[in-house]
């Protein structure tokens, strides 16, 4: 993903995250998995991620599987 897409991205999940109130956690979720994708992260990605992708697929807590459910879908698209 080049700057331009992740900017764009990031300024239509900020946007998102006033227009859909109630998926606030879904959009912040994606933010962290696009800048994870931007970046790259080495140190700690691999732990971090499964924390991550696991939170959409067990939590019992909806604003946990919300972000983990963004967090996942935002990584998908940087790649």
């Amino acid at each position: 993903m080049d700057e331009k897409n992740f900017k764009h991205e990031m300024n239509r999940a900020n946007v998102m995250q006033r227009v859909e109130p109630g998926r606030q956690d879904y959009w912040i979720g994606y933010q962290r998995g696009l800048r994870r994708a931007f970046q790259d992260e080495k140190t700690g990605a691999d732990k971090e991620q499964r924390k991550w992708i696991a939170s959409a697929l067990r939590s019992v807590d909806g604003q946990r599987r919300q972000r983990g459910a963004g967090y996942r879908d935002g990584l998908k698209f940087g790649k």
